[in-house]
């Protein structure tokens, strides 16, 4: 039982991290980030960072994974961010 709730976290885990595709499809589209928050995103980044070290110390895999997932994709938006931000 502790696989396949193991294997389930993991994939709700994912998901959850990748909730932020649809918005950096939609920043590259519109190419505007006119109503982000750029603290919100950097405050994403940054726990994602603090999990990622968690996840190492703790060696857990899954949460590695997923956070190495979830910091690419927030530096990602932070990029988008400071790429598109009207001057």
């Amino acid at each position: 039982m502790s696989k396949t709730v193991d294997i389930l976290i993991t994939i709700i885990w994912f998901i959850w991290t990748g909730a932020v595709l649809p918005q950096i499809y939609k920043i590259w589209k519109r190419k505007s980030v006119a109503d982000l928050s750029i603290v919100s995103l950097w405050i994403n980044f940054w726990c994602s960072i603090a999990s990622l070290f968690y996840g190492v110390y703790i060696k857990l895999w899954p949460l590695i994974s997923v956070n190495i997932f979830g910091t690419i994709l927030f530096a990602v938006v932070i990029g988008q961010y400071y790429k598109y931000q009207k001057k």
